[in-house]
């Protein structure tokens, strides 16, 4: 440091010299509201004095269990059972992070909404707390997966690209087609119940981690058989193969609600590979 500006410093009032040498202090970036619905979140408390957002918690904590990301690993401890609220710092990552590792199932459910749909998401449902799975923590007693799908995707993916020519209307298409639910107040839509979602997410897991359809099934039947029932049903290779007709149809879905909202986007090329398989 030169002589002349160390000798200037040193006349200066210490608090001057200090927050002059500080950094300047970060900038907390407001609550964007959009992310109310985006994300599942609520407003919890206001700066008296800005008016400002101060703190959010997250719904899904409040209205659904706490899941396990990874259910087939063994976990040292036990899933946390507290709401998760962020304050001063509202980063979308943070939010994404939570809810992919401990309500993966739900907000999978959830992305797939239309913006009217995740407004009244939350709208009459019971408290977790208040429902029977939280007090016996039973996986039969916890509710089934639903997915909407547009009509196109299961009527000319599913059904017409999955299937050669000469499969059109034979036993086994019909029988897929089955798995879809054409909605009676929407003719445009399907719907997709997956009544053990613990089983399915199992499944799902294994088959896009590359493993064929009896690999599935053998490491499925070795878990039920070294840590017992579990909500994990029987596994067959028509039960695999089903989810992941379903899985497949639920992520075109996914899909196209991203190249909805991407206008950029007016194209794409779609590629099955069924060698694993």
């Amino acid at each position: 440091m030169p002589l002349h500006v160390a000798h200037h410093i040193h006349k200066l009032p210490f608090h001057h010299i200090q927050n002059s040498l500080m950094p300047p202090a970060k900038h907390h970036m407001p609550f964007n509201k959009a992310h109310i619905t985006e994300f599942g979140l609520k407003i919890m408390e206001h700066d008296p004095n800005t008016k400002a957002i101060v703190s959010v918690h997250c719904q899904f904590c409040i209205f659904n269990s706490h899941e396990e990301l990874h259910p087939e690993k063994v976990h040292k401890h036990a899933k946390m059972d507290t709401i998760m609220s962020w304050q001063g710092t509202f980063r979308t990552n943070y939010y994404q992070k939570h809810l992919n590792s401990q309500h993966c199932t739900v907000w999978a459910t959830y992305q797939l909404l239309s913006y009217d749909q995740k407004n009244t998401f939350f709208i009459d449902i019971k408290l977790f707390k208040e429902m029977l799975p939280h007090h016996f923590d039973s996986r039969y007693m916890e509710p089934s997966l639903i997915f909407t799908i547009e009509s196109l995707i299961i009527d000319v993916i599913i059904s017409q690209m999955f299937f050669n020519p000469t499969e059109q209307d034979a036993p086994g298409q019909v029988w897929v087609l089955k798995l879809f639910k054409q909605m009676s107040l929407d003719a445009d839509m399907y719907k997709v119940a997956i009544k053990n979602g613990r089983q399915f997410q199992l499944c799902i897991g294994q088959i896009s981690q590359g493993n064929s359809f009896r690999q599935v099934m053998g490491n499925l039947t070795s878990i039920k058989d070294i840590i017992g029932p579990s909500g994990i049903d029987s596994v067959t290779e028509e039960v695999i193969s089903n989810y992941t007709r379903q899985i497949s149809a639920i992520s075109l879905q996914r899909l196209m609600i991203i190249l909805h909202e991407n206008k950029s986007i007016w194209a794409f090329s779609l590629a099955n590979d069924t060698l694993t398989h």
